[in-house]
């Protein structure tokens, strides 16, 4: 027997410290392993630069994160990236790490994306929500 399902539900994504730190911090550990590695100056400078490259790249993704997913019964999920125009979406798979973050990927209509929802991006009873409402709904 399935349960009842909400009628509606919104959630907002928000930025997480623990990811912002974990990306800090793999980018440390890859420049250390550049600078310590035995390479020529010029080869060891180029791959420093691409950690950076990539730092600055992935920050800025990063700080662009803040995103919607409702759930409407009867319609399904939506995903908004800005709050105001919502899309519909097709959650393809879901992968749980609980209580720390989940990874849900979408498709939306011609393309697929990967949102990583960590427990501190949203408050510990949402998150909770969010969790029991994709373990019903997929």
């Amino acid at each position: 027997m399935k349960k009842p399902v909400e009628s509606q539900a919104v959630f907002k994504i928000g930025h997480s410290k623990w990811l912002r730190n974990s990306l800090y911090g793999i980018h440390f550990l890859a420049a250390i392993a550049c600078w310590q590695a035995q390479l020529t100056g010029e080869t060891r400078a180029m791959l420093l630069i691409l950690v950076l490259i990539s730092l600055i790249f992935q920050r800025n993704r990063y700080t662009k994160s803040l995103c919607f997913l409702y759930f409407r019964d009867d319609k399904g999920w939506f995903f908004s990236s800005d709050g105001k125009h919502s899309k519909p979406v097709l959650i393809k798979m879901i992968t749980r790490f609980s209580p720390f973050f989940v990874v849900v990927t979408l498709q939306l209509e011609h393309e697929i994306k990967r949102l990583i929802i960590c427990g501190d991006s949203m408050k510990q009873d949402m998150f909770r929500r969010l969790n029991v409402l994709l373990k019903v709904t997929h």
